[in-house]
């Protein structure tokens, strides 16, 4: 049994689904306008790229809930973002399936930070990773990032 999210009660081992995810530019307006209208020039079918993975807590309560709250930069040279990916590891190493949940808020930006928050209950200790990537509408894959959290 993994980390299970209190929005649905669904189990994280089993399936992710963010409590919460939304997209904030970083970006001063200006600059934002020079990144979309950029898009045009980008090249066909380029994926996303993400960095900057920063969150907390990295220690949780065991059996009671806790939220995640994090934020991670991407650039899309196509502004063509799709969904988030996240895919958890137990402590045992036996990876969940990865779940995706659609991005709103993202379309035509080439680049900016976006914002994760989720709720979750670890039932038993160890540390639980996980990894998070981005997916365009063409189906790219960004590279992926990791994190890990330790239920105690």
């Amino acid at each position: 049994m993994g980390l299970v999210l209190s929005a649905t009660e669904v189990s994280m081992f089993a399936l992710f689904t963010p409590f919460a995810l939304r997209a904030r530019s970083t970006l001063p307006t200006a600059l934002a306008a020079l990144a979309l209208s950029a898009c045009d020039d980008a090249p066909d079918g380029a994926a996303p790229s993400i960095s900057e993975l920063s969150y907390a807590p990295d220690e949780a309560p065991v059996a009671s809930p806790f939220q995640v709250t994090g934020q991670l930069d991407f650039t899309d040279p196509d502004g063509d973002l799709a969904a988030i990916v996240f895919q958890i590891t137990a402590p045992d190493g036996t990876p969940s399936a990865p779940s995706r949940s659609k991005l709103s808020g993202t379309d035509g930006l080439t680049a900016a930070s976006l914002q994760i928050t989720f709720t979750a209950i670890a039932p038993a200790a160890g540390d639980y990773g996980f990894e998070v990537w981005l997916e365009d509408a063409a189906g790219h894959t960004s590279n992926r990032l990791t994190g890990l959290v330790t239920a105690r």
